[in-house]
């Protein structure tokens, strides 16, 4: 079995000005899980929170994740709604909406990193998050 490639956006850190290698290694790690629990049950989803291995700056991440993608969210805690980091995400990352989700974020994550799983166009994808 062959991997399949994974098309990837992440923001650099806000306390680095760097990409966050601790970030991008959990979020291969949860794309190549969310494939396999995908291929298994499609419509399988899931969120949740873990700290970030190896980073420097000792970040508390969340991420969710399905059939289409998995986003991570560096420096936030359990108690930030998921569903304004996706929408803040959505904006930020160039969806053309306005900065939706902001106004329910205290601060906007660290760093955000979205990786689209399987044979898919990133530029197509949104999240209605």
């Amino acid at each position: 079995m062959t991997d399949p490639t994974y098309e990837t956006i992440a923001t650099l850190c806000q306390k680095t000005g760097r990409q966050c290698p601790a970030a991008a290694a959990a979020a291969d790690h949860l794309a190549r899980a969310a494939g396999l629990a995908c291929a298994a049950v499609p419509e399988f989803g899931m969120s949740g929170q873990l700290q970030l291995e190896g980073c420097a700056q000792g970040c508390a991440a969340q991420f969710t994740l399905d059939s289409a993608r998995i986003e991570l969210f560096c420096g936030v805690g359990a108690e930030v709604d998921i569903a304004a980091l996706c929408a803040f995400a959505d904006s930020f990352l160039g969806t053309g909406k306005p900065l939706y989700g902001i106004g329910k974020l205290d601060a906007p994550p660290r760093a955000i990193v979205r990786k689209y799983i399987g044979p898919t166009n990133a530029a197509q994808m949104t999240m209605s998050g």
